[in-house]
Formats: C-alpha cells, structure tokens, sequence
C-alpha cells in the first residue's frame, strides 16, 4: 500500500478494514510509512490510530 491514508476514508474506517485483512490473515504493509500490521512498530501505529480514532468519536 503506498498510504495508510488513502485506505479509508476515516481512521475509523482504516481500522475496520484493517481488522477485516487481520481476520483473514492477510497482512497490509506500506512502503511509504515502512510498517505493516502484524510487526511490532505496526501494532504500536494501529493502537496510536485507535487512541485518534476515540478521540474523535
């Protein structure tokens, strides 16, 4: 993926994919942002997204 930002919409909406690819074992990595969700630096990145994502709730 080249940017977390163009995945969804929101960061609510991000998160709701992510979790659907998760549930599949399917794994999203960006090159630009140089993470992908199953590593430890893209576990800490989702839950910083949550945390937002709350906040903006």
């Amino acid at each position: 993926m080249e940017n977390w930002s163009r995945l969804g919409r929101s960061t609510k909406d991000l998160l709701e994919l992510v979790d659907f690819f998760s549930s599949e074992n399917v794994q999203v990595i960006s090159d630009k942002e140089k993470f992908g969700t199953f590593t430890s630096q893209g576990k800490v990145m989702l839950s910083v997204f949550r945390a937002f994502a709350e906040f903006d709730s």
